[in-house]
């Protein structure tokens, strides 16, 4: 559904700045969606906006399953020292680096799917009194391994949880809500005065994926995410933009009076601006460069993707499918073993030796440099390919 008004400003200038046919529309699970995908860039905010879901409640309630095969399954931050780094570690690491804690506070992990990173918090620091809340009934076991029921709820927030907690931490959640500003209330109104909120989402200057991922109905850059928390009655403390690599890094008070009038600053809107035009404009050829590099390739060339997540799905889409890919390449052991459009999730190590050629599916920004850091893939004579 086309919402006509910016869902942080309530702007009406809305310009569409991208549109991927049915059939290449893709979730941040990597899945093809059976619907266009529309993107709209706010003129007044900077905020970037895709039409939303159709039943858009039912997807999260009964199929947006993320990182559910077993309590231990996780997303690699990034490779260090031939060591992989997962998100739940990194993202524990900023948490108790931004935020302070007093002994027996209690905290909230609003939209927290799993939870992994309240798990891991606990393991620190046992006194804390966590909550958790998600709407979907899929994360319940992996809740129950480490918390009493009494501490977490489904669907709607406990009404004795008002004004309750010391923090409220949001992880990659508030992407995916169609109405921000009422979901920034609804935790606003869950934080103790004086409280904070802690909030990671994407940035889609830095994370290019989240422009095209069709369930992420909100995009966010540093003016519109200023101006939806001052919307929804916060005083923020920091934006950080470089603690978590793709992502914004928020932390946020609720005052115990009132705030002065929401402000938007006319050039960091329009810088924002010119960014938003940059991305779409890398997306609507991305497709193109990716057809017409395999099409040039030799009848009997030999090509694995490198990368199993959104980006390597995406250049599997564009192809149509796998026919021209004999196996993705991924160095998260939680994926070895499965397939994605049909196709096995090898380790770089077992590339098989007639591969000749590699589509990488990772992001821009830092994709040269973590196919050079592969041990198992220098010294081999392969084509590259980058998006």
């Amino acid at each position: 559904m086309t919402r006509t008004l910016c869902q942080v400003c309530a702007g009406a200038d809305l310009k569409m700045l991208y549109e991927m046919d049915s059939g290449l529309a893709l979730t941040s699970l990597g899945k093809t969606y059976p619907a266009s995908t529309r993107v709209w860039a706010c003129q007044a905010c900077a905020h970037l906006q895709t039409d939303e879901m159709e039943q858009v409640d039912r997807y999260y309630a009964e199929q947006y399953n993320i990182l559910a095969d077993s309590e231990e399954e996780d997303q690699i931050y990034e490779v260090r020292g031939g060591r992989p780094l997962y998100r739940t570690e990194h993202q524990l690491a900023v948490l108790l680096e931004k935020v302070p804690l007093e002994s027996g506070a209690r905290v909230l992990d609003y939209g927290c799917a799993k939870s992994s990173t309240m798990q891991a918090l606990l393991k620190h620091r046992a006194d804390l009194q966590v909550h958790l809340f998600d709407v979907s009934d899929a994360y319940r076991r992996f809740w129950s391994a480490f918390l009493p029921e009494q501490r977490w709820s489904t669907f709607e927030p406990k009404s004795e949880w008002a004004g309750s907690f010391d923090l409220v931490t949001s992880f990659f959640a508030l992407e995916h809500i169609v109405q921000p500003i009422q979901a920034l209330q609804r935790i606003r109104a869950l934080v103790r005065p004086g409280g904070h909120f802690y909030c990671v989402v994407p940035n889609v200057a830095t994370n290019i994926a989240d422009f095209i991922v069709v369930d992420h109905v909100n995009h966010f850059t540093e003016s519109s995410l200023g101006y939806l928390l001052q919307q929804a009655g916060f005083e923020i403390e920091c934006i950080d933009a470089d603690s978590h690599r793709g992502a914004f890094v928020i932390l946020a008070r609720r005052p115990q009076s009132g705030l002065a009038e929401p402000s938007l600053d006319g050039g960091v809107v329009a810088r924002n601006l010119v960014e938003l035009e940059r991305i779409a404009s890398f997306w609507q050829g991305a497709a193109d460069k990716i057809m017409s590099y395999v099409d040039g390739l030799p009848e009997d060339a030999c090509c694995a993707v490198y990368g199993a997540g959104f980006y390597g799905s995406f250049i599997a889409a564009c192809l149509g499918g796998a026919e021209r890919i004999s196996c993705f390449v991924d160095q998260n052991p939680f994926l070895r073993g499965r397939q994605l459009f049909g196709r096995p999730i090898v380790a770089p190590a077992e590339l098989d030796e007639n591969v000749d050629t590699i589509l990488v599916g990772l992001n821009p920004a830092h994709a040269r440099q973590i196919i050079a850091d592969i041990p198992a893939l220098q010294g081999r004579s392969l084509r590259q390919f980058y998006l």
